[in-house]
């Protein structure tokens, strides 16, 4: 089982790597631009990651709370104390 630690991106106390993640590297981030958010705005929003196997997870969500589908990070899941 990973910790977390193992996948925290380099120099971060707080934010995890994609990559180490999923063990493999982000060779390019896909999706398109809108201007819902008014013609001044431009917004790139995520479809997907592609990773050096060809490999692609999908960006899902809000605007403003994006996700990855297909990505396992189960076993990185904080838990309360009282989880456990």
């Amino acid at each position: 089982m990973r910790k977390r630690e193992d996948v925290m991106a380099d120099g971060s106390d707080l934010w995890l790597s994609l990559n180490k993640v999923c063990g493999k590297k982000v060779v390019d981030v896909q999706g398109y631009v809108t201007g819902e958010f008014g013609e001044d705005c431009a917004v790139f929003k995520m479809h997907k990651i592609v990773f050096d196997d060809e490999s692609e997870v999908f960006c899902e969500g809000e605007h403003d709370l994006p996700y990855l589908t297909g990505v396992e990070v189960e076993d990185l899941l904080e838990k309360d104390e009282d989880d456990e």
